[in-house]
């Protein structure tokens, strides 16, 4: 009787420590099959891409450049602006001229109301710039005042090494003239005697 009651308890404890064993090993699987084993070149372990920061005006490099603007004369007169340093520096500039002079300048300007920038491209000395169809459709006309609008383009960008030469279009085409004073079928050299000081 002592010797049946000591057998069952070996084979109880038995039966105890192997299902202690066999929790601790469901335990210790299930853990590892939590764990997500990534290998080294997987894209989950690589940096993860740096987001784009918008970088304002104000906190960015500056470069100083000539817009040319009407005087009420009928002259251009040159006005220095400060725009963000960009890869596109011609292009901001054209921007920058299509937005006007400063305020309380005394300048006028001297692209129609509405023209805005399509492309600009240089290539062997020749910037080829292309407006919206406002710069032709909404031009007030006159010769004066024409020549203002096309020499403020041209003589603004023949400041950069790069151009020699302007070539004008509106709407992805060349045109003849504005207002039926200036030839814009041809790339225009930068005209000086149209410039004053004030």
């Amino acid at each position: 009787m002592y010797r049946k009651r000591q057998r069952y308890l070996i084979i109880w404890g038995l039966v105890l420590v192997l299902a202690c064993l066999a929790a601790c090993g469901q335990e210790t699987a299930g853990e590892e099959n939590n764990v997500i084993v990534t290998p080294v070149d997987s894209p989950e372990v690589q940096e993860p891409a740096a987001k784009e920061v918008a970088v304002l005006p104000e906190v960015m490099d500056k470069i100083p450049v000539v817009l040319y603007f009407a005087n009420h004369r009928g002259y251009l007169v040159a006005q220095q602006r400060e725009i963000p340093k960009v890869d596109g520096i011609a292009r901001m500039t054209m921007q920058e001229l299509a937005k006007g002079p400063e305020a309380d300048c005394g300048l006028l300007p001297t692209l129609p109301p509405g023209t805005q920038l399509k492309d600009i491209n240089i290539r062997d000395g020749v910037c080829i710039v292309d407006w919206t169809k406002e710069l032709k459709e909404n031009h007030p006309g006159g010769s004066s005042s024409e020549l203002l609008t096309v020499y403020s383009i041209v003589n603004t960008l023949t400041q950069f090494s790069t151009v020699d030469k302007v070539q004008i279009l509106v709407d992805g085409r060349v045109v003849e003239t504005l207002a039926g004073h200036v030839d814009l079928s041809v790339p225009l050299e930068r005209e000086d005697n149209l410039i004053t000081s004030q």
